[in-house]
Order: C-alpha cells, then sequence, then structure tokens
C-alpha cells in the first residue's frame, strides 16, 4: 500500500536515520517501511547503502532474539531458567 504522497530520497534517508539512531533496525524492516511510505525500489537502495556507509545499519550485529540456528530445527536456547537465582549459570 503506497501513500499519496511518497518520499524522496532525502526525506526517506533522514527519516529511516532517525529510526536507526532509537532502535537497531534490520535492512528487510527498513525496506518494507520505504515501501509503505512510497519510497522507489532504487531510492530505497541508496538509503540502505548511505545507512550502511554511515553505521547506522549492521544486519550482522542485530541479534536474533526468536531463534538460534545452531539449535535443532532452529529451536530456541536456554531460557533464564536455565541459570541460577542472581542470574549466574551454577558451575558442574
Amino acid at each position: 500500500m503506497r501513500n499519496s504522497r511518497s518520499l524522496n530520497y532525502e526525506q526517506a534517508l533522514s527519516r529511516t536515520a532517525e529510526l536507526c539512531s532509537r532502535c537497531e533496525q534490520c535492512t528487510p524492516d527498513l525496506r518494507k517501511k520505504m515501501s509503505t511510505w512510497g519510497v522507489p525500489a532504487g531510492d530505497a537502495d541508496r538509503v540502505i547503502r548511505k545507512l550502511e556507509e554511515l553505521n547506522f545499519v549492521d544486519d550482522f550485529h542485530v541479534p536474533m532474539h526468536t531463534t538460534n540456528l545452531n539449535t535443532p530445527a532452529g529451536g530456541a536456547t536456554k531460557s533464564y531458567k536455565d541459570f541460577g537465582q542472581n542470574g549466574s549459570r551454577a558451575l558442574p
């Protein structure tokens, strides 16, 4: 769904940079947001490259909160219950 008034490159860069400065964002989420703002795909690509260049976006740094690819079938990792009362892991 596109807005009746789409954002240009400079507006999209400003808006996404502000989002990234408040909370880490991944590029797929930023692309979705820019799509809803009516930003053309070519401009969205330029915005992402500029954000990466300015270190606003780093997809390798964004943590994976819900799954761990190293566990069987992408299952969840240890929960807080697997740790001691104060959050420290008990020694074997």
